[in-house]
Order: structure tokens, then sequence, then C-alpha cells
């Protein structure tokens, strides 16, 4: 509904405002991400390793979610609290225990 709303606006002014093209900005992030996620699940093999429900987890080959006990507010620096946000696809069950022995330990 918002995202109609700005649309309606900057037509009947003409112009898009930098509060609008950031809102926007924000949405288009939100869908691409939401894009990936979707086709990432149907096309690539693979893990996908990340955050969901304030947990570290993984996405396994077959699409089901395994979650670790590990909370989210444990990953300290910023990057690595960023890359699990955008989830960090990993091509191997060697390299996602890696990565969960790195995050986890």
């Amino acid at each position: 509904m918002e995202f109609f709303l700005v649309c309606m606006s900057s037509r009947a002014s003409g112009k898009i405002t930098e509060k609008e093209m950031i809102f926007l900005m924000k949405r288009l992030t939100f869908l691409c991400a939401l894009l990936a996620v979707l086709l990432g699940n149907l096309l690539l093999p693979g893990y996908i390793f990340g955050l969901r429900d304030g947990f570290i987890g993984y996405r396994e080959e077959n699409g089901a979610w395994t979650e670790t006990d590990i909370p989210a507010q444990s990953v300290c620096r910023q990057d690595d609290w960023d890359r699990l946000t955008q989830g960090i696809y990993l091509e191997t069950k060697q390299a996602l225990s890696k990565a969960l022995e790195d995050f986890c330990s």
C-alpha cells in the first residue's frame, strides 16, 4: 500500500522527493533479496547459511531449514552480521561445516 501511495504522489507532482526515492530503493532492495532467496531455493544446489527467527541456521539442499541453538546476537562483528543477514551461499557440506565451526565456536 505504501508503495502505491508513493507512486501516486510522485505522479501528481511529477517529481520524486529524496524521501520517496530512499523508500523506493529500500523496497527494491528487499524485493531483490527476496527474489534471490526464492530463486536460490529453486536453482542453486548447495546450502544457504544465515539468520532466521533470531538464530543462526542454514537451508539444506532439499530446501529444509535447520536452525542451530546459536542466537544471532552472538555474532559480534558488523560485517559478519551483514553477511549472515543476506545469507551466505555454500556449495558443499564441507564448506557448511567449516562455516558452522567459524561462526558457532
